[in-house]
């Protein structure tokens, strides 16, 4: 999933069909991006790896996905998150403004993941700070959907 904007899913699966990451939320300064509400990600067999959202700091500095709560496979990367380098760099660019967050990670079974190789723009939310990112109208700016 590629492009700009403000996305929510909530209850799905996202199955990768080869090794690599959902896709980067490309959001500006200040506008909400990418939230996956008691969402799973999923693999193929031939998946070998997986990141949460990839990004690259220095062409694309503000950023935000938020997975809340969410399961992933064996699959997943022990990083979660991939801070791209920029062309020229050695290292990946400023974080300051990537915003990158997740509550209650879990493998399948429920089993807490373990999140200690995750990069410094990542961050475990409180329960607290993820109902106001739950909460679809503030992030649509208002507009509330027709749920079918």
């Amino acid at each position: 999933m590629w492009g700009d904007g403000t996305v929510e899913f909530d209850c799905g699966t996202f199955r990768s069909a080869n090794t690599g990451c959902l896709g980067p939320a490309r959001n500006g300064a200040g506008a909400h991006g990418d939230l996956f509400g008691n969402c799973r990600r999923a693999a193929a067999a031939q998946a070998e790896r997986g990141a949460l959202a990839r990004i690259e700091p220095v062409r694309c500095p503000h950023r935000q996905v938020a997975w809340i709560p969410w399961a992933m496979g064996p699959h997943a990367a022990a990083t979660g998150w991939q801070l791209d380098r920029a062309p020229g760099l050695d290292a990946p660019g400023p974080a300051a403004q990537i915003r990158y967050g997740e509550l209650q990670s879990t493998d399948f079974v429920g089993r807490p993941r373990d999140v200690r190789a995750r990069p410094p723009a990542s961050r475990q939310v409180a329960a607290a700070e993820a109902l106001p990112l739950r909460n679809l109208g503030r992030a649509l700016g208002g507009w509330r959907p027709k749920v079918c």
